[in-house]
């Protein structure tokens, strides 16, 4: 076979990779429909889609998608507890969609944990969360047992929550938390169960010392 005929052989595949791969004719400008199809470009919705999650903000008692998240406890407080002070958050859901929220600091004497549980009652504050700080949280739960349901939670767990503001207080972000629901309680034995291991424990430790406990 000459090479006329591969010639033509190429001319007719030329022609059907053309015919398939795209339009016969380019679109001309004047076309008034081809700006439509501009929108269905994936770069194009890509790009958009990337400003628009940009310039949204998510507002305060939301989840990422920007729906408001479900009120579990309207009125509540969170405790960020130390050796010497006790920072509290009390935050309270009004009937208008709004939320009010007041920070203070009270001392860890049993005079100013009296203060703290008035100043809650006062507030009508029904849920309180604190963290499980080491043994500093065991005045407080004591203090305020009875008079408030009371979550103890592990630190760990609280930091695992995404969306901490690193401007806020922990007290703050504790009751936001627990407003919303989404702290996980440890168990804490009654009273008596405390006071039984208390006093297991200060057995234990006499039995270290020789001569202390006899039989």
């Amino acid at each position: 076979m000459g090479a006329s005929g591969s010639s033509v052989r190429m001319d007719r595949v030329r022609n059907q990779v053309v015919r398939f791969s795209g339009a016969n004719e380019p679109a001309k400008e004047s076309d008034r429909g081809t700006w439509r199809h501009n929108e269905l470009s994936p770069l194009s919705m890509t790009v958009s889609t990337r400003r628009r999650l940009a310039k949204q903000k998510v507002p305060s008692g939301c989840d990422p998608g920007g729906r408001a998240m479900q009120v579990v406890y309207a009125r509540c407080a969170g405790l960020e507890v130390h050796k010497k002070t006790v920072g509290v958050c009390v935050s309270v859901c009004e009937s208008g969609g709004g939320k009010k929220q007041q920070m203070r600091v009270f001392g860890t004497f049993t005079s100013g944990l009296l203060k703290l549980a008035d100043w809650l009652k006062e507030g009508g504050v029904t849920h309180v969360a604190m963290e499980a700080t080491g043994v500093y949280w065991r005045p407080v739960w004591a203090v305020l047992e009875g008079r408030f349901q009371q979550i103890l939670v592990n630190p760990q767990h609280i930091k695992a929550v995404p969306g901490h503001k690193t401007d806020a207080k922990d007290c703050e972000w504790i009751a936001d938390l627990l407003q919303h629901g989404l702290l996980e309680g440890s168990f804490v034995p009654p009273a008596p169960i405390q006071d039984l291991r208390d006093l297991t424990r200060y057995r234990a430790e006499l039995e270290d010392v020789p001569g202390v406990v006899e039989g």
